[in-house]
């Protein structure tokens, strides 16, 4: 692999932070560096790179880098970008919301989107540049990521850590056959650590789903396909998140429905309101179904609950 370097001491301090931004460019990742802070500006890189990977080592005096919508569209398959903080802090968007990594940290950056990195003071640290295929082979829906941090008390921190910091060490002697173990091995430390983020993710989709289903049981017509146009997944994923909660889509419909007559039942502002049209409200066309499949669920029908609510003391 060719290791370059790159030092602002090389030229005037009138060209400093031009020249650092092609180093970025060049080192890491197309990008627009931005707002240094007062004062002379001093940074130095050191970058191993082969076809689409590599490693890279940097110190600088504060400064933002900006990755803009523009260049992630032109990285058909921009990499990602693991980094471990050495020295300082690195702020990933603005406000609240921001996302803070400090000193012994690993941060996760998708490269295919764009983002917006400050560094407040001076800063050091490794950078992983890994293949998207890298990474997607084991974390399929990493393209889902923008930036976030790795959980520290997770077992794969620390040897993510470790490969991070020999990288770092030993960038001019590595070859391209160690960097790619080096990389394997990251990307996957990277899908044991980033497993409960999927399961997360697996969860908010499910429960968006289930919430959808809630939402829409009026609709008689209500089928797995359009709830799933609906709420941005494929319809395999549909199935496949109702069957991992050990149900279906129809099961889980019809369980809805039915929870909610019941609950139209319990009400006594609808008292005086038909069963029927209860039934109907909540999506169901067929009474003698909607009869048999209540009194399945609850053990009676539901007039016989009905009748129970309105007299409590009656069997």
């Amino acid at each position: 692999m060719q290791t370059r370097e790159w030092t602002t001491d090389a030229v005037s301090a009138a060209d400093r932070f031009g020249y650092w931004r092609r180093a970025v460019c060049e080192g890491v990742v197309g990008a627009e560096t931005e707002n240094p802070r007062p004062g002379p500006f001093q940074a130095r890189m050191a970058a191993s790179r082969a076809a689409g990977f590599g490693f890279a080592t940097f110190a600088a005096s504060g400064h933002a880098v900006v990755r803009t919508p523009a260049m992630a569209r032109r990285d058909g398959e921009a990499p990602f970008l693991l980094n471990l903080q050495l020295r300082g802090e690195s702020r990933y968007g603005e406000g609240a919301g921001a996302l803070a990594v400090r000193e012994g940290e690993i941060a996760l950056v998708n490269s295919g989107r764009p983002f917006r990195v400050v560094f407040p003071d001076e800063v050091s640290r490794v950078i992983a540049i890994l293949p998207r295929p890298l990474l997607r082979a084991r974390v399929p829906w990493c393209g889902d990521i923008g930036a976030l941090k790795i959980d520290g008390a997770l077992s794969a921190a620390e040897p993510l850590r470790a490969y991070l910091g020999a990288a770092g060490r030993n960038l001019g002697s590595l070859d391209a056959r160690t960097a790619g173990a080096f990389l394997e091995n990251l990307a996957n430390l990277l899908a044991l650590a980033l497993a409960p983020a999927g399961e997360s993710r697996r969860r908010a989709r499910f429960d968006a789903l289930c919430a959808h289903v809630r939402r829409a049981i009026a609709d008689p017509g209500l089928a797995p396909r359009r709830a799933a146009a609906e709420t941005g997944v494929s319809l395999r994923t549909l199935h496949r998140l109702f069957a991992e909660a050990g149900t279906s889509f129809g099961r889980f419909l019809l369980d809805a429905r039915l929870d909610a007559c019941r609950r139209g039942l319990d009400d006594p502002a609808q008292a005086g309101r038909a069963i029927s049209d209860i039934a109907f409200a909540c999506g169901f066309n067929e009474l003698s179904h909607f009869s048999r499949a209540f009194k399945a669920r609850f053990g009676v029908s539901p007039r016989q609950y009905r009748a129970a609510r309105r007299s409590p003391g009656e069997a």
